[in-house]
């Protein structure tokens, strides 16, 4: 019988340290399909506990920087997908996906609360 478990490789963008994934939700709230990439910094909405991509400059949970996309994921417009982010480990901060145009205090602050987090980033 043939193994049904996936095989993993890790991303160029994972440290030495173990990594811990945690299943989750994403969500779109704009009118048009979203493509995120594996490596992308996700920040949690405080009303939903559901995850978006990390936007510094918003208001509703998603400006704290708290998880990393495992895989590349298409969340339908107004959707939701369902998917695993890192909850824990080590990562190079050239390899994530980063907010466009995150200044590099924003992404300073990112990077604290992803150590927060338990995400270390290199």
């Amino acid at each position: 019988m043939a193994d049904a478990r996936k095989s993993y490789t890790i991303p160029a963008f994972v440290g030495g340290h173990p990594v811990v994934q945690e299943p989750i939700t994403l969500v779109n709230a704009t009118a048009a399909e979203v493509t995120l990439l594996a490596g992308t910094v996700l920040g949690r909405i405080t009303a939903s506990r559901k995850y978006a991509a990390h936007a510094p400059a918003a208001t509703d949970g998603s400006e704290s920087a708290r998880r990393i996309l495992v895989e590349d994921v298409t969340i339908p417009a107004s959707g939701e997908a369902k998917t695993v982010a890192y909850s824990h480990g080590e990562f190079r901060a050239a390899g994530l996906t980063w907010a466009s145009g995150i200044t590099t205090t924003q992404k300073n602050t990112a990077i604290d609360s992803l150590a927060d987090a338990g995400l270390f980033v290199k």
